[in-house]
């Protein structure tokens, strides 16, 4: 199998810190805006890090905030913190291939500069409206000092379909369409289409996705002939959200499905039993689909 990457989701306030057995995950998403506002939360990360040696990814919360973090206060958090942090996500720009170069660039000038000996892993994120810009983006960043590439899911650029004869890209037919949003089926087509394609042409570089539409897409990556073993991480609340819409992933229609939920909008609420329960039977099924066991 040439796809198993560490999977990773976010979680409400209640569950990071009163349930510890919830982490059936391969790491820690840490995303910065917190921090600044629950201690507990600041608290968690770091001793997790420092007395667990727990690892991490430190994200600039653009998905939540709809823009990155204030860069000054995220870089002297870094610098502040750095013997602790394993991955940081560099602030990037959304759908905006120029300014998202310029202030990730920029961003890692300032890194490099201070002068101290960094063990974290710096990932970077494309950004852009065209395939190509997409592409654009992908090799300014490979050949910048960035040790991982991410895939963003609600990337603009997905939004048109690349592939009309999609046969010619995906000959194995590993999935039977059921999607009922075609926006959301062109994005995911599309992320598969352009990753198939980085792997194939250009040099390989470590790759993490952030976020998905529908976890069904993950079934191109176990079952085509590409090696997607660079894929290394994946973030998704999608098994946490579908929870809090009292779906499983037991009925065929929700591995297809995007829940309307936001954990940034139930962040601080207490957590019932039966969400619990539901959460849990979500994550245990998502990896056995991410491990191509469910189709």
């Amino acid at each position: 199998m040439n796809f198993n990457p560490e999977i990773s989701h976010e979680f409400p306030l209640d569950i990071i810190l009163n349930y510890p057995e919830f982490y059936h995950t391969d790491y820690d998403y840490w995303l910065i805006h917190h921090n600044h506002k629950d201690p507990h939360y600041h608290y968690k990360f770091l001793s997790d890090s420092q007395g667990k040696h727990r690892k991490s990814i430190l994200d600039n919360s653009i998905f939540e905030l709809g823009e990155s973090f204030n860069t000054e206060d995220y870089f002297n958090f870094i610098c502040k913190y750095s013997d602790y942090l394993h991955s940081i996500v560099l602030p990037d720009v959304f759908n905006d291939f120029h300014q998202n170069i310029a202030s990730q660039l920029s961003f890692l000038n300032r890194i490099e500069e201070e002068g101290f000996n960094r063990k974290f892993k710096i990932i970077g994120v494309i950004q852009g409206q065209t395939f190509e810009e997409l592409v654009s983006s992908y090799e300014t960043l490979s050949n910048s000092s960035c040790d991982v590439i991410a895939i963003p899911f609600g990337s603009k650029a997905f939004e048109e379909f690349y592939v009309e004869d999609k046969s010619k890209y995906f000959p194995t037919p590993v999935l039977r369409p059921k999607y009922n949003n075609d926006l959301l089926y062109r994005k995911t087509i599309n992320r598969v289409y352009f990753l198939n394609f980085i792997f194939n042409t250009l040099p390989q570089k470590e790759c993490h996705l952030l976020g998905n539409f529908y976890p069904v897409e993950y079934l191109y990556y176990v079952n085509l002939s590409t090696d997607f073993s660079k894929i290394v991480s994946i973030d998704t609340s999608h098994p946490v959200a579908l929870a809090y819409e009292d779906k499983n992933y037991l009925k065929d229609e929700n591995l297809y499905y995007k829940p309307k939920v936001k954990i940034e909008n139930i962040f601080y609420e207490k957590v019932g039993k039966d969400i619990l329960d539901l959460i849990r039977f979500n994550i245990e099924t998502f990896r056995a689909i991410v491990k191509g066991l469910i189709y």
